[in-house]
């Protein structure tokens, strides 16, 4: 189960300056309903510039907003090839995000980033995973997070995917 809210975000606002990491996705989709999408994650530490970390995943996620089922299953760099070829994905389909991983509180971390930077459907947004429904209505945004977007379907990436690539 994933419980998670939405922001958008002006990235001149963010205090990338806290991240430790800079996290590059691509992620393409087999199928829109029900939503099935592959991804690629690269991890750069911002200290070292070393990659620490490049993994693939299969993720197939539930209907909702707030809250939603999700299942994830680790892919080798070659199942993940073959998908991409199998779904007949190109480069030019492949929706990229590079993020930063912020902490708010004590308890909680955002992950903010810049999505397809450079292409004329460039946008910026944020999320935060929470432990329960409630503590995810109850939390409080500081002022520099943009416009919650969680309810907004229209920011799924699923749907967001179909109007840029489909």
């Amino acid at each position: 189960m994933e419980i998670e809210r939405k922001w958008l975000f002006d990235m001149k606002k963010v205090p990338v300056e806290l991240s430790k990491t800079e996290t590059y996705y691509t992620q393409s989709y087999l199928s829109i309903n029900p939503e099935v999408r592959i991804r690629s994650k690269r991890v750069k530490n911002l200290e070292t510039s070393e990659i620490s970390d490049i993994t693939y995943k299969l993720c197939i996620k539930g209907e909702g907003t707030l809250v939603r089922h999700e299942i994830e299953k680790e892919l080798s760099k070659s199942e993940y090839e073959e998908l991409l070829e199998v779904g007949n994905i190109d480069k030019d389909n492949v929706v990229t995000k590079t993020y930063y991983r912020i902490p708010v509180d004590e308890k909680h971390e955002l992950t903010v980033g810049t999505v397809d930077e450079g292409k004329d459907s460039q946008f910026s947004y944020g999320e935060i995973e929470f432990e329960s429904e409630e503590e995810a209505r109850s939390f409080k945004s500081p002022e520099w997070f943009g416009q919650d977007v969680t309810e907004d379907k229209s920011y799924k990436m699923k749907n967001y995917w179909k109007r840029t690539r489909g």
